[in-house]
């Protein structure tokens, strides 16, 4: 009987000796991400190919560090805007990839207040102005920005009083149980 119990005990751990050496086995895989110029690419995912469960994402600087089962292995890189590529890393522990920028890619992309859209997926309307527009009236808030540069938008002075409120309304008023005032969405 004790035979049995330290057999089994060999056994087992045999068992786990050969589980720690396959864990040992594995190489980590430290790398750069980078676009045409040199920039770093923050938030690229790459993965291992074969092994989608495996994968990490970039850092602020382009960086990133993965596991992967050899140093033979292929990386799958994906960025938005880039081409998707396959690297083998041939032996490589330390790698620099270089990705190249798909502009069929990139379609025009809106901000819709609680995510983003494609331009052409959206069913309303949506206007904006540039800089340069701006720019070119003196304006003390937002509101007035806005007014005689965008279609179906009517901005109006509640008041006489420099500086007082303004009322705007986008193709006239719509809401019932809610406010008539738009969602302002202000990139930069």
């Amino acid at each position: 009987m004790k035979r049995k119990f330290f057999d089994l005990r060999g056994l087992i751990t045999a068992c786990l000796m050969c589980f720690a050496l396959a864990a040992a086995a594995q190489t980590t895989i430290t790398g750069t991400v980078l676009d045409e110029t040199g920039e770093p690419l923050i938030g690229a995912t790459v993965q291992e190919k074969g092994n989608t469960m495996n994968g990490t994402a970039t850092d602020i600087d382009g960086r990133f560090t993965l596991k992967v089962k050899s140093d033979k292995s292929t990386l799958l890189i994906s960025y938005v805007g880039m081409d998707s590529m396959e690297f083998p890393l041939k032996g490589q522990t330390d790698v620099t990839i270089t990705m190249k920028e798909n502009s069929e890619l990139l379609n025009e992309v809106v901000v819709v207040g609680y995510g983003t859209q494609k331009k052409s997926d959206i069913t309303g309307s949506v206007a904006s102005i540039s800089e340069k527009q701006m720019k070119q009236t003196i304006v003390t808030n937002a509101d007035q920005m806005l007014q005689g540069k965008v279609a179906g938008v009517q901005v109006t002075q509640n008041s006489g009083a420099p500086g007082g409120a303004t009322s705007v309304r986008i193709r006239g008023a719509s809401s019932l149980n809610s406010s008539n005032e738009p969602l302002y969405v202000l990139d930069g």
